[in-house]
């Protein structure tokens, strides 16, 4: 469902039920249509390939920001490539302040072991993140989500990405 171009109210104007159906009913019916798309999931040297598992995303558009969440549960015939991992966005993030990324928050869950948080990192113009992982700094920097970090990436084990980001 789209938004309805907002009308242009003037003195004496008689709101009616029709009115009400088209700027507030199905405007309000819009902001809560949630979007499906499939995020890609890329590697630096090798990508993955999810197989029998699953991968997801949702989003809800709003002016110049977007709300989103992307899930990835990994199958027994997941392959998990190698480098570090790449998730594709459903719209292409924007700078902030001067070209500051832009965050959303992750979690893993290393099925039946310990669960994690991470950081979703969107560049300037980012059309994909990479998560910093909860691992240690290593050299300066965080280590960023891969095959083996925060740990082995297995069958049963999940990521689930979401928040708020602004676009172009």
């Amino acid at each position: 469902m789209a938004w309805t171009t907002p009308k242009t109210w003037a003195v004496n104007d008689v709101l009616s039920a029709s009115d009400m159906n088209t700027y507030v009913r199905d405007n309000e019916r819009a902001l809560s249509q949630l979007s499906s798309y499939t995020p890609t999931w890329t590697a630096a040297t090798t990508n993955p390939a999810i197989g029998n598992g699953v991968i997801e995303g949702r989003y809800l558009l709003v002016d110049d920001w977007c709300w989103v969440q992307v899930q990835i549960a990994a199958g027994t015939t997941t392959t998990y490539g190698s480098g570090t991992y790449a998730i594709g966005l459903p719209v292409a993030g924007t700078a902030l302040n001067g070209g500051t990324e832009q965050n959303l928050l992750v979690n893993f869950n290393d099925l039946g072991v310990a669960r994690y948080a991470g950081i979703g990192v969107i560049f300037t113009g980012g059309t994909t993140f990479v998560v910093n992982g909860p691992t240690p700094w290593v050299s300066g920097a965080q280590a960023i989500w891969g095959p083996t970090t925060p740990f082995t990436f297995g069958n049963g084990d999940t990521m689930v990405a979401s928040g708020i980001y602004r676009v172009v």
